[in-house]
């Protein structure tokens, strides 16, 4: 068997014995410049380099380019558009983590017109309280700054309903969706 300068066996031939893992990969891709990884067998060469990529695909971003729509995904979609452009006043996206539930609702918010959807994406985090939500929703449908918007509950629900009903009367439609709603 052939090896390399470091008594390892090349990356091809790792690759199909199954010796090389995913992570070995994505590891020598965090690398410090000059440093080898000790397992990959990659030496300088990155991951990008080694398999023609042009963009990191573990990357934690949501970039579209990577979206593969099943038919489960193709669905889904159809599904939420259907619900926006039919005003179907609610509708649910729900899986496992990590099977494409955030990519569906930015493939989502690219499909809808601006003339006609106002689309909002808040992404909920732990403890959000109500009053915080509702800002959020009024900053992200009017632009205004935290510290002109009202302190109590009441108000708040007050402003968002406004808000709400002025875009109704401008034929423009608010979509807002909610990722990560399980901290709420």
């Amino acid at each position: 068997m052939a090896k390399d300068a470091y008594g390892e066996l090349s990356t091809d031939q790792e690759i199909k014995r199954g010796k090389l893992s995913i992570e070995d990969l994505i590891e020598s891709t965090q690398v410090s410049e000059g440093s080898r990884p000790e397992k990959s067998g990659i030496g300088k060469q990155t991951m990008l380099d080694y398999f023609g990529f042009r963009s990191h695909p573990f990357a934690d971003s949501l970039d579209l380019s990577f979206f593969y729509k099943s038919n489960g995904h193709e669905m889904a979609l159809i599904k939420m558009q259907m619900s926006i452009e039919h005003d179907i006043s609610f509708g649910l996206v729900t899986g496992k983590s990590g099977t494409g539930k955030t990519m569906i609702s930015q493939a989502l918010l690219e499909r809808l017109s601006l003339k006609r959807f106002k689309p909002v994406l808040i992404l909920a985090t732990p403890h959000l309280s109500p009053g915080a939500f509702l800002k959020i929703i009024i900053k992200e449908l009017t632009g205004e700054k935290d510290a002109l918007l009202p302190r109590d509950l009441h108000s708040l629900v007050e402003k968002t309903s406004q808000t709400l009903l002025s875009y109704y009367q401008d034929g423009i439609k608010p979509v807002i969706l909610i990722d990560e709603t399980h901290f709420l």
